[in-house]
């Protein structure tokens, strides 16, 4: 696939192409533990035509907990713990609601979503704009790849390609500032 103009990068060159996907009828505890083992912190919901039906976060997963958890019990802040601990602690909380609720029922509806030619700088602004941690990648209306925050901070740091001229471009953290 050529680059847009300018040789910029584009969402399929630093997408995930691997994308864990969640089925809405998982349970909630059946999700906290996949995020646990994969160490990852969202991923697309497919329903069973591989459809997108949703996304679901470790910010979904922690804001649920907090509203089923009684007033008085002490829920862990999300600024204090990191974001695995408060994950293993859910895990670990007793609840029997917990144990039937599903995806479905509290994931976020609707995905943000970018076609794979789109240039990375336009991916960032998008992200930053709507504060989203990450982006499904389409082709043809179907699900790609995804793109991190993490992985556009890769991006940025990543040496670049050498330029027609022979010569590298590379970009380092100071010029970032």
């Amino acid at each position: 696939m050529p680059r847009p103009a300018g040789g910029e990068l584009t969402a399929k060159e630093i997408m995930h192409k691997h994308v864990v996907t969640v089925d809405p009828e998982m349970t909630v505890q059946e999700v906290t533990q996949l995020f646990l083992d994969r160490q990852i912190t969202g991923a697309p919901v497919v329903d069973e035509d591989d459809k997108l039906v949703g996304v679901i976060s470790q910010t979904d997963l922690l804001r649920y907990q907090r509203r089923a958890t009684p007033a008085n019990t002490q829920v862990p802040s999300y600024y204090h713990d990191s974001d695995s601990e408060a994950l293993v602690i859910l895990m670990q909380r007793d609840t029997s609601d917990t144990d039937t609720r599903r995806v479905r029922d509290i994931m976020t509806p609707a995905a943000f979503m970018t076609e794979e030619d789109t240039p990375i700088r336009e991916v960032a602004r998008f992200m930053l704009r709507r504060h989203v941690h990450r982006i499904i990648v389409t082709h043809k209306d179907k699900l790609s790849g995804i793109i991190t925050s993490m992985d556009l901070l890769r991006a940025l740091l990543r040496p670049r390609r050498r330029t027609s001229s022979g010569r590298r471009q590379t970009r380092s953290a100071a010029a970032l500032r």
